[in-house]
């Protein structure tokens, strides 16, 4: 029988190695993307710095393959569980390429002091194997 996980949450499964792990430069994801059913992304401690006057909303996005997913700064904090973790389920069917990476947009600076936005990590994780 397989050892469970001694990553981050190993009650439930997740094992945040550095080879799953996402950044803002583009690299390859170490398995085909296209081949898995389903994916998870974690990403870990969003903070939020608010926007003082009329300051702009900062928005997080990111991309697995060929699909492009974006969030705003306030929803990612809103949705992220009470041990600051959000987590979404994508199905990785169809998924062309193979590139993953995220980045974040800060709020404008209008008059005021736009959106902050900062995580501690992303990471993807394989929650349904490769196709048959």
């Amino acid at each position: 029988m397989a050892a469970r996980s001694t990553g981050i949450f190993p009650r439930e499964g997740f094992n945040l190695d550095s080879a799953f792990e996402v950044t803002t430069s583009t690299t390859p994801a170490p398995v085909t993307m296209a081949n898995v059913r389903t994916y998870r992304v974690i990403i870990l401690a969003p903070t939020v710095t608010p926007a003082v006057g009329d300051g702009g909303s900062a928005v997080f996005g990111y991309q697995v393959g060929d699909k492009i997913y974006g969030v705003t700064a306030a929803d990612l904090v809103a949705q992220a569980d009470p041990n600051g973790v959000y987590v979404a389920h994508h199905r990785g069917f169809g998924t062309t390429g193979n590139d993953v990476d995220y980045s974040i947009t800060q709020g404008a600076n209008n008059t005021g002091t736009g959106e902050q936005l900062a995580i501690g990590g992303m990471f993807i994780e394989l929650v349904d194997g490769p196709a048959r």
